[in-house]
């Protein structure tokens, strides 16, 4: 008997991008929620919204995010029993209870950007590094926006009849950048700092050391010193509010960072100065920081993130009257730092792709009267649905297995398990190839590998290649089964050996598992 569709939504897309890429996965009932309700463990949030949030979210096995636009803790996935697959994109889940998924026995799996998908659209961009990612353009524009009065002067010009310049801008050459945070986004923005502009380059963090400055330095293709002097300088933090002309937040949000922009931080800095927030709106007092726009104590601030997102309509940052009657310049933009075409589309390209994958795994896989042997095919049955794959190191490990079943499947003519091991071998072959581990050696486990990572983005190619690849492998790694008895007995201890525990993918499909 057929199954019910498997009910899957896609939260938070604001801008309507996910429905298409959603086309070719097959028996699902696809809901897109293109708003955002309060998260659920705000202190803000009020009971009818939690109950709201919950009442959306139930119905569904499969939920798609945004990044952290809706936050997963413990309290909400407890009141979620249908949640079968919590699908991620990126690579930080701070605001997700991995603990509690696991212990829930929720996948939760990612989209990581790195390209994936067996036919990618669009040109691989890697936004690991801090160079490409979009977030570090995204600082720039703001920068620049707010220090040469870019949306002020637009709107005088727009709005204003005969309206014109507002004020003088304001000058970077030979002035100081203060990075808050130095990772891969503060290491790249300082970068594009000091090359751009001659800009001195300050910075701090709570661990942070001069030696791991020299080396975000380098990492990043500076030298650590120019003229003996440090090129990222690490300070106090006092002493980087008080120096820079522009302060720039990088951080990792954590409970331990929250608020890690106080009152004392902002009052020490210049009134010439800038403030830029692109990384996450807790990080900084909201409440110090309007105080401090409010009464002109710096020139201005740019702010990509906020404390509640999308902000209220009554929210005080929405308002026209900022630089105006002594109030700072307010240059606002919707949390827009990740909101790349590629980027977005990378992510929800390789989402489908994951649940089309998981789908295959949960949907039982069905015989004809036509197949022979129930048992050896019930075993089989069992490997492909119990094999663990138990970190992406080990993925290596997955593929003579997986192989070897598609041989038992190939000869004793069953296609639907053929159908889905090739599936497999496609899914390890990306992620051996593009995943964390990588096979740099040169052996006959890559050269294959390789090559049926080569024919996953040609179908035809594929069909032609791959039971030749699959069988010369096999049978070369000792990894056919010459008779059906033997072919019983191996795959049925592999099955048991692996218990009921689920698949993990490496790189573009991992789970809590």
């Amino acid at each position: 008997m057929a199954r019910a569709p498997i009910k899957v939504a896609i939260l938070d897309d604001y801008l309507d991008t996910a429905a298409s890429h959603f086309q070719s996965v097959p028996d699902i009932d696809l809901t897109v929620f293109r708003d955002t309700l309060p998260a659920y463990s705000h202190p803000k949030t009020t009971d009818a919204d939690r109950k709201a949030l919950v009442d959306r979210l139930s119905p569904f096995q499969v939920l798609c995010t945004m990044r952290e636009r809706t936050p997963f803790p413990k309290d909400l996935l407890q009141k979620l029993p249908n949640l079968k697959l919590l699908h991620c994109t990126g690579t930080q889940f701070n605001t997700f209870d991995m603990t509690a998924a696991k212990e829930l026995g929720i996948v939760v799996a990612m989209a990581t950007g790195k390209r994936a998908t067996a036919k990618p659209s669009r040109t691989p961009q890697d936004i690991t590094t801090g160079g490409q990612h979009p977030t570090t353009q995204h600082t720039w524009a703001m920068i620049l926006a707010l220090a040469r009065n870019v949306a002020v002067d637009d709107r005088v010009v727009k709005t204003v009849p005969g309206g014109w310049q507002s004020g003088l801008a304001t000058g970077l050459s030979g002035k100081t950048l203060g990075l808050v945070g130095l990772g891969r986004l503060g290491a790249a923005v300082a970068r594009i700092g000091y090359l751009a502009w001659g800009m001195r380059i300050v910075c701090w963090s709570e661990n942070l050391t001069q030696e791991k400055a020299d080396k975000a330095a380098e990492g990043v293709g500076l030298p650590a010193d120019i003229a003996g002097e440090k090129l990222y300088k690490t300070v106090s933090k006092k002493e980087l509010f008080e120096q820079s002309d522009v302060v720039s937040v990088h951080y990792v949000l954590s409970e331990r960072s929250r608020g890690v922009v106080g009152e004392q931080d902002l009052g020490a800095m210049k009134k010439s100065a800038l403030f830029i927030n692109t990384s996450r709106g807790p990080l900084v007092d909201e409440d110090v920081l309007l105080t401090v726009l409010e009464n002109g104590q710096i020139k201005g601030a740019a702010l990509d993130v906020f404390d509640i997102e999308p902000l209220p309509k009554d929210s005080p940052w929405r308002k026209a009257s900022w630089g105006t009657e002594g109030r700072s310049q307010v240059l606002l933009t919707p949390h827009m730092g990740y909101v790349d075409e590629g980027v977005i589309n990378a992510w929800y390209e390789e989402t489908a792709e994951n649940v089309k994958r998981w789908e295959a795994r949960e949907n039982e896989v069905e015989f004809s009267d036509e197949d022979d042997d129930p048992e050896v095919v019930s075993a089989m049955i069992q490997f492909a649905y119990k094999q663990q794959y138990d970190k992406p190191t080990k993925v290596n490990e997955s593929m003579p297995f997986t192989v070897k079943l598609f041989i038992m499947a190939d000869k004793r003519e069953f296609p639907s398990l053929m159908a889905y091991t090739v599936l497999e071998m496609q899914a390890l072959a990306r992620g051996i190839v593009q995943g964390p581990i990588g096979i740099p050696e040169d052996n006959a486990f890559s050269r294959t590998v390789k090559l049926i990572y080569s024919a996953t983005n040609d179908t035809e190619k594929y069909a032609k290649m791959l039971r030749q690849i699959a069988v010369e492998y096999a049978y070369k790694n000792n990894a056919a089964l010459e008779d059906k008895d033997s072919g019983y007995t191996d795959v049925k201890n592999h099955a048991d050996c692996f218990g009921n525990d689920l698949f993990e993918y490496s790189g573009e499909y991992s789970t809590t598992k």
